[in-house]
């Protein structure tokens, strides 16, 4: 595919380097202007692979959708003060107990367990492993689960 004498091969080797200059400048060179959204299209049309295609919006807009991870240290603080909360709220269905999934470790129901539509992910297990036991381990003196 040929746009303005740029071959497909010459857009996906400038978007392989996830340069934002290069990018905002070969958009220029086809368009003519620049237009933030229609870049993002752009990226998301001729990307070659999920990275590239995921890194659109950052690379349009500057910023990023997602929040940056937040310290390992502070969130274990977060995480056992969210845990003692639970465990100090009567029983219920919606009360949420520590479990490691394969990757991370989660707070879910011990009703539903993983299957828990409104579990949410914690922690990366990887790394944490200790405190990840250790948690468990303190939520199971309160209520009576498998993790």
């Amino acid at each position: 595919m040929k746009t303005n004498n740029i071959t497909k091969k010459e857009i996906i080797s400038t978007l392989r380097t996830l340069d934002r200059t290069a990018i905002f400048a070969l958009y220029k060179k086809i368009n003519g202007q620049i237009n933030r959204s229609k870049i993002e299209d752009f990226i998301l049309a001729f990307g070659p692979t999920k990275a590239i295609r995921r890194a659109a919006h950052e690379i349009a807009f500057g910023g990023r959708r997602m929040p940056a991870p937040v310290e390992t240290m502070g969130k274990r603080k977060e995480v056992v003060e969210a845990v003692k909360k639970y465990l100090s709220e009567p029983f219920s269905d919606y009360t949420k107990v520590p479990m490691m999934g394969c990757t991370r470790l989660y707070l879910c129901s011990p009703v539903f367990g993983h299957r828990d539509y409104n579990k949410s992910s914690v922690l990366p297990i990887a790394g944490n492993e200790r405190f990840c036991e250790v948690l468990i381990k303190y939520a199971q003196k309160f209520i009576q689960y498998n993790s």
